[in-house]
């Protein structure tokens, strides 16, 4: 079984909580149909990726090489010596 994809379980989730609210309004065959070109458009698109990139949390940094905190040493030295 290959190791879960984070973006493809947020287009499946995001679709999934679409679709809720017209469960009542289509036959499961129809439902199926939208899924699966939603899905497609989510994650082959470049408006897709667009819209989940938007739709996911922020991530939180727990450090960066790049940013030092107040008081604290850089952990290695930047090019031109600093």
């Amino acid at each position: 079984m290959p190791p879960p994809d984070p973006q493809r379980e947020l287009a499946e989730e995001l679709v999934e909580e679409t679709l809720l609210e017209f469960d009542h309004v289509m036959t499961a065959e129809v439902r199926a149909a939208i899924r699966s070109a939603l899905l497609h458009e989510l994650l082959y698109t470049s408006e897709g990726q667009r819209r989940l990139r938007a739709a996911r949390p922020d991530p939180i940094v727990q450090s960066s090489a790049d940013i030092v905190k107040p008081g604290a040493l850089p952990s290695r030295k930047r090019k031109g010596g600093a």
